[in-house]
């Protein structure tokens, strides 16, 4: 009998655990499990950066932040006021740059603490908290940060003590530094311009103040680059192949300077038809979260010889966010085979193409988007039509 009593007590805490874990597991599956039906757009937004402002803003600020740091604790409040002043303006975007490297010691706990609100939607929340504090948050702390910012709490300990955030903060580290980030807090404006260090409001307005209004550059001075026919064969295009003036285009779906330019291209095609041939790059910027996943979608699109309309369509929805369901409807709208479509977007099968082409822009001198090679000269921007077509006539009486 006491055996059997210990069996059916044994068989009762077997079950309490099991129904733990399932619990547990459904919690994190969404975002932790390798072969989950609901891991693609869990997990693409668990990866897409934090950000706040708006998402089609014409400024994007991205900071590399250490959360032990004076100065970025400094600029955190000047920041807010700039969201708050420039509410359609400007978007932030964080990204982790720790001065420790070592999962679950120093600051890079603090940034997988944060990384782990992120994966609960409660980012920003935690992001303030730490920044509002007083001292340097020890591990007790972060659990009371998480608690006040609403986070699940067995769910955030267990992505701390199992370090699943560690490669997503590591990610950041190594693209600080790639991009060359030497210290915290650093900025970069629309991808291109750095500003390192404390600014105060009035110098946040004036950097504001010049993205929003970009100069024309003069005509560039890099020696024009040599586009052969093999490295534009395959590609969409525009425009007889023996047309005069040659425009290979390198552009982001996700950019609104490259949403501008289009249009000013597509007057050009009209004004000078048969006289130019436009010819289509990828280059998503790595700060346009999901952008790669947009371009893929193109190709399945050029599959079925529809490249140009969707390309209309995806500048027209900027700022609309693109999962796979959206790509798909787009694709159903402009009349596509859905099916073929959904299986080439699946597949993934443009993606080496679209790396590939971010490779060959960079080798070009391709540094931010949208950047236009007239007969090989580039230029870097989305200027108005007045100044590409001073250029594109300068082409034609040269030839």
């Amino acid at each position: 009998m006491q055996n059997k009593k210990s069996v059916l007590i044994g068989f009762g805490a077997g079950v309490g655990v099991t129904i733990f874990l399932v619990i547990l597991l459904k919690m994190l599956c969404p975002f932790f499990c390798p072969n989950s039906e609901a891991l693609g757009p869990k997990i693409d937004a668990l990866y897409r950066a934090p950000s706040r402002g708006a998402e089609n803003a014409p400024v994007v600020i991205t900071e590399f932040i250490e959360f032990h740091s004076e100065v970025c604790k400094q600029s955190h409040p000047v920041l807010t006021q700039v969201l708050e002043n420039y509410p359609e303006q400007v978007k932030l975007v964080f990204r982790h740059a720790p001065s420790s490297l070592t999962a679950g010691e120093g600051s890079f706990l603090t940034h997988e603490a944060a990384a782990c609100a992120h994966a609960q939607g409660k980012f920003w929340g935690f992001h303030d908290a730490i920044f509002e504090m007083q001292g340097l948050p020890e591990r007790a702390a972060l659990d009371t940060l998480a608690q006040k910012s609403g986070l699940h709490l067995k769910t955030f300990r267990a992505c701390l003590k199992r370090h699943f955030m560690e490669a997503r903060v590591k990610d950041d580290a190594a693209e600080a530094s790639r991009r060359r980030v030497q210290g915290t807090p650093t900025f970069f404006i629309n991808g291109l311009k750095k500003i390192t260090g404390f600014q105060t409001y009035e110098q946040w307005k004036d950097i504001i103040q010049e993205a929003l209004n970009p100069q024309p550059a003069l005509p560039p001075t890099q020696a024009p680059v040599t586009f052969n026919e093999e490295d534009l064969e395959g590609r969409p295009a525009k425009g007889p192949k023996n047309a005069p003036v040659t425009l290979v285009e390198f552009s982001d779906f996700h950019c609104p300077y490259c949403a501008r330019v289009a249009p000013t291209l597509e007057q050009l095609m009209k004004n000078y038809e048969g006289q130019i041939r436009l010819v289509w790059h990828h280059y998503p910027l790595p700060m346009h979260a999901g952008a790669e996943r947009t371009h893929e979608a193109s190709e399945c699109a050029h599959e079925q010889e529809k490249f140009w309309p969707y390309h209309d369509k995806l500048f027209q929805t900027l700022g609309v966010p693109k999962d796979d369901l959206t790509l798909v409807a787009y694709a159903k709208e402009l009349k596509l085979n859905t099916n073929t479509f959904k299986q080439c977007l699946e597949s993934s099968r443009h993606k080496s193409l679209i790396q590939g082409e971010i490779q060959k822009g960079a080798q070009v001198g391709v540094q931010g988007t949208p950047a236009v090679f007239v007969n090989g000269e580039l230029i870097s921007g989305a200027y108005p039509y007045e100044f590409f077509d001073r250029i594109v006539k300068t082409k034609l009486e040269k030839r």
